[in-house]
């Protein structure tokens, strides 16, 4: 006994209100745009914060250099001091 003998092909697929054939494919290309935009705004939520705190690293990067810069500044001065002083 087979599947098809106790129920007519495609008794499973109908689904309530398709009957507008030619407007289905439309629904259905309209949903899956709708489902790729939620994903994509799902995922741009999810990264957003790692770009924060990149930038924010950056940042902390770039005034712990500074100060290097300004460290080493007051180094060869001192240097060049008692460089002078040597001669």
């Amino acid at each position: 006994m087979f599947v098809g003998e106790i129920m007519p092909m495609g008794f499973g697929v109908h689904y309530v209100g398709s009957e507008g054939v030619a407007i289905n494919p439309f629904y259905d290309i309209l949903w899956m745009i709708i489902f790729v935009v939620i994903i994509a705004v799902i995922i741009y939520i999810l990264i957003s914060p790692l770009k924060k705190q990149s930038s924010s690293i950056d940042n902390e990067k770039l005034i712990k250099i500074e100060k290097d810069v300004e460290e080493i500044k007051e180094i060869v001065k001192e240097l060049k001091k008692k460089w002078e002083e040597i001669e």
